[in-house]
């Protein structure tokens, strides 16, 4: 027979388990601690340090040529310099200058922050506001014989921005 079992002259009756997990009692005067691992947040594995001033760091895909291709044209090159980035946690910290800086399948590419932002100032050039949109829609549409009435005047957020 087994401990769970009381056994008596009659019959065997069987020790009936408490519901629940016997880790989460909720008894007042059962406290449970819990302990600090770490003094601060866990670093972000991706994260750049000792960056250059006025480049652009972006992590890449070494087995996709496409994107390869696209940071190249984009004139973005490896980042050969005094960056670092969190190695494999188990092994000394070792100097990479002059090295590329690779974290499995990616590589850490760079540009200068100058050609990120003009090729940003292009890119919102190209976008034509709600209402410039509206007012040339109305003008194809009256030119076709439609009557266009306007509602309102107002301007999105970022048009006023624009003016």
């Amino acid at each position: 027979m087994s401990d769970i079992e009381k056994t008596t002259a009659e019959t065997v009756e069987t020790e009936s388990k408490k519901r629940g997990n016997p880790n989460w009692g909720k008894k007042k005067d059962n406290i449970i601690r819990a302990s600090v691992t770490s003094e601060s947040a866990p670093k972000d594995i991706w994260h750049v340090g000792n960056k250059e001033k006025g480049m652009h760091y972006v992590w890449a895909r070494k087995s996709n040529d496409v994107e390869m291709n696209d940071f190249a044209h984009k004139q973005y090159a490896p980042a050969k310099g005094n960056e670092t980035i969190m190695g494999d946690p188990f092994q000394a910290v070792k100097d990479t200058t002059g090295e590329t800086k690779e974290r499995g399948d990616r590589i850490l590419m760079k540009c200068r922050q100058a050609l990120v932002d003009a090729r940003e100032q292009e890119r919102s050039g190209r976008y034509v506001g709600a209402k410039e949109a509206s007012q040339n829609d109305a003008r194809k549409m009256s030119g076709k014989g439609v009557v266009v009435q306007s509602e309102t005047e107002v301007s999105t957020k970022r048009e006023s921005l624009e003016e």
